[in-house]
């Protein structure tokens, strides 16, 4: 995970509250209280108004993003902590001004619903008010995944009204000559950011046309689907994931991230999945052979040949798919230049998939070892049982894929135990 993109981000959030001390603070010492509320409330919201659009600009979805930043799905999470601090600086932003309202002897709620002020104030109490509703849908997470999304929307809303907004006060910034240009500059990503992702990502975006050729139940809850591509081929490396989206009357049109399970050199693509949601129960339940489908991709930096010679792979329930790629690869190739210990972690016996592809492929390359762990019957695996059974294990690359408490787990025990961050990686699909 490239950390640096985060504190740079907080970093700039800071150089409002930076220059305005030092602009300002010989104005300060006159003691003016409706002056200094007004120089913290404006730094305060210029603050979270970076934060906000560094928010929008991550949530954009663009490919070159991961090369700079990072894998996407850590990307996304940037984007909710980057919106999340960034919602609390704008929810004192007002509040504060109110305050300084009061202070003068005014209204401090009729501040804070301005239907009788200028037209400014308007934008940012509108902007303000939609963006703590979503905010609070965010967090609290009243509605379904498909209603939530569309619900989620509405922040590029509340973005262009915030905007305006600045727009309309940006005087109160003459001081702030660093910040203004910083305001100026990332307004522009953001509104870039906005149009590609509600206008040109949906509507103009080229996306991957396929057809379900086969589909394999491989147990009351698992499938395997297989896809065929139309037209020309769909490249990616093994281990990567893409969005789908499936066109059948009972199924919803909302696109869903799965992992490719296949080896980047096989005929179709297949994808892993179990139902857990809505989503995946319809498509487990619905899902025929002959199904359209569009697929968005690929993504994911998640690479076993970028580690070292020596990794463990930890895979929880369907977390197995990125890893299966993998082995696959390594199979067809023959490679025995890495040693490599698969921990196959899963809940019950029905839970488990493949047991017979992976005794072949052990079969085929000894230096992959595969160990299977069924928690019901054993308990949840722990970092130390994995330093007791794998040689050399603070010289390991670590590659995990499961639910997220899992990872969550796993990266606390390894780093007890003296693992290094920059040797521990793992993917998060709970975030999208």
């Amino acid at each position: 995970m490239k950390r640096k993109s985060l504190w740079l981000a907080l970093l700039l959030a800071c150089i409002p509250l930076i220059e305005g001390v030092f602009q300002l603070f010989p104005r300060w010492m006159i003691r003016q209280t409706s002056f200094q509320l007004l120089s913290l409330g404006s730094a305060i919201g210029a603050a979270g108004y970076i934060l906000f659009s560094l928010s929008m600009i991550f949530a954009a979805k663009v490919k070159r993003m991961e090369k700079i930043i990072g894998p996407l799905d850590q990307i996304y999470h940037y984007h909710h902590y980057l919106g999340v601090t960034g919602g609390g600086a704008i929810i004192l932003h007002p509040l504060i001004l109110a305050f300084k309202q009061y202070w003068n002897g005014h209204s401090f709620w009729g501040y804070l619903f301005p239907f009788e002020h200028r037209v400014s104030l308007m934008l940012g109490s509108i902007a303000y008010w939609l963006f703590i509703f979503i905010l609070l849908v965010t967090l609290l997470r009243i509605f379904p995944y498909d209603k939530w999304k569309i619900i989620h929307k509405g922040m590029s809303i509340s973005y262009l009204l915030a905007f305006s907004h600045f727009l309309s006060v940006n005087s109160r910034f003459s001081y702030f000559i660093v910040t203004q240009s910083i305001l100026y500059l990332l307004s522009f990503g953001s509104i870039l950011a906005i149009f590609y992702q509600q206008i040109y990502y949906p509507f103009f975006l080229k996306r991957q046309k396929a057809e379900v050729v086969r589909i394999d139940k491989l147990s009351s809850e698992i499938m395997e689907i297989h896809l065929k591509v139309v037209g020309k081929g769909f490249s990616y490396r093994p281990g990567q994931f893409a969005f789908f989206r499936f066109f059948k009357a009972n199924l919803t049109k909302e696109t869903h991230p799965f992992t490719l399970c296949s080896h980047h050199e096989e005929k179709h693509l297949r994808i892993l999945v179990k139902d857990l949601g809505d989503f995946t129960h319809k498509l487990y339940k619905n899902l025929t052979e002959g199904t359209k489908a569009d697929i968005e991709g690929p993504w994911g930096t998640f690479n076993y040949k970028k580690g070292g010679k020596q990794q463990i792979w930890i895979a929880g329930g369907v977390g197995i798919a990125p890893f299966l790629s993998w082995a696959r690869r390594m199979h067809i190739e023959k490679d025995t230049t890495r040693k490599v210990d698969l921990y196959y972690c899963f809940h019950d016996k029905k839970d488990q998939v493949y047991l017979k592809e992976f005794e072949k492929i052990h079969q085929g390359i000894k230096n992959l070892k595969i160990r299977f762990i069924c928690t019901a019957e054993k308990g949840h695996l722990t970092a130390e049982q994995i330093q007791e059974i794998s040689e050399d294990f603070t010289h390991n690359e670590f590659f995990m894929c499961g639910p997220k408490r899992m990872t969550k787990d796993f990266l606390k025990q390894f780093k007890s135990l003296g693992v290094r961050s920059k040797h521990i990686h793992y993917e998060d699909f709970e975030f999208f």
